[in-house]
């Protein structure tokens, strides 16, 4: 039996009841806006890699959780909803006087807990004297999470 060529994957034929291996690359995926696609069973050092070749400058939010990865590209109506609440928090701590420090979408990754999240903006109120001093977070075991994290979701 011979392989198969499909959408530049090679599928080689099961042998002795064990199932075929697909691999593709993440350029090779697409999932289009207001879409999402979930992965199975991907360990952390996977969703390392993987957050790292998406790289910083993308339109995509990614999730883990359980051992799962899910990645999703919002709707531009989803950006709006974003800006919105991003603004009316940031207006109620201007007016209550409360110190924060915004860092925007940022990717919180504790390996301890095995759970990756990526909320739309996040506002350190707590420990925001601390988080001046950092223009990026690099370990969240170290550094405390956000006070506050927002994320919308427009159906």
């Amino acid at each position: 039996m011979a392989s198969t060529r499909f959408a530049n994957a090679i599928i080689e034929p099961p042998s002795k009841n064990v199932r075929p291996m697909v691999v593709r690359q993440l350029r090779q995926i697409v999932v289009y806006p207001g879409q999402s696609i979930s992965f199975q069973d991907v360990n952390w050092d996977e969703f390392e890699a993987i957050v790292t070749q998406l790289g910083e400058s993308r339109n995509s939010r990614v999730a883990y959780y359980d051992r799962t990865l899910e990645l999703r590209l919002p709707l531009p109506k989803h950006e709006k909803a974003k800006v919105l609440l991003g603004n009316m928090v940031t207006i109620l701590l201007e007016e209550l006087e409360i110190d924060n420090e915004c860092f925007g979408s940022t990717t919180f990754k504790r390996k301890d807990l095995g759970i990756g999240v990526e909320p739309n903006d996040c506002f350190y109120i707590q420990n925001a004297v601390r988080m001046l001093r950092f223009d990026r977070l690099f370990d969240n075991s170290i550094y405390s999470l956000s006070s506050v994290s927002l994320s919308s979701n427009v159906t």
